[in-house]
């Protein structure tokens, strides 16, 4: 996988969270977040996947609850992230690095866009069950989101290799389009069907 592409201000921005989240907890946003969430899903995981005898129910609510608590607060940072990117990434470039830069910005920008509504469908699911849950009632099952691609006119979905592209634009080309790839695959793989927590 390729290393996500990050501007002076996103790392600052990112150690900062970092050194608050020493401080405070994991913060939304910061690497001690996303590892607590990655921690909780594992637990609750292992907890799930014992036969019924051995399960600990109040746990497994516990970890259920916390799981959906940590991806909320996950997808709404991951939404207005994008949101930012994409606001970013419509504005002209204060210099061209290459004569494929406006093309690689455009199409990025689209799938910035629909990445924010993806992660906002993500946070509305979660919203439900999360409330669903909070009523002592079990988490429904939702279909996983679609993710929907509008490009503007002239700029194709696939954008192949170019001499005339540099390779910093290519780079950050690839990570974003993977990542669209993974979405879409995450849709195709559950389809329609419902999905429970």
């Amino acid at each position: 996988m390729y290393p996500e592409p990050e501007s002076v201000l996103e790392r600052a921005a990112s150690w900062l969270l970092e050194g608050l989240s020493l401080l405070f907890g994991p913060i939304p946003g910061s690497k001690a977040h996303r590892e607590a969430f990655i921690r909780v899903v594992k637990q609750r995981n292992d907890e799930k996947s014992k036969p019924k005898g051995q399960r600990n129910e109040a746990r497994l609510l516990q970890l259920t609850t916390q799981l959906l608590r940590l991806r909320l607060e996950r997808c709404q940072v991951l939404q207005q992230t994008f949101r930012a990117r994409h606001q970013l990434f419509l504005q002209p470039p204060d210099r061209e690095c290459c004569s494929d830069c406006l093309l690689v910005r455009q199409r990025l920008a689209a799938s910035f866009q629909a990445t924010a509504a993806w992660y906002e469908s993500w946070e509305q699911i979660t919203s439900q069950q999360l409330q669903a849950m909070q009523r002592g009632e079990p988490a429904p099952a939702m279909p996983v989101p679609h993710f929907e691609l509008h490009l503007p006119p002239g700029v194709p979905e696939q954008l192949l290799p170019s001499v005339d592209r540099c390779s910093r634009c290519q780079h950050t080309l690839d990570y974003y389009l993977h990542q669209e790839q993974e979405r879409q695959a995450a849709k195709a793989a559950h389809g329609d069907e419902p999905v429970s927590v």
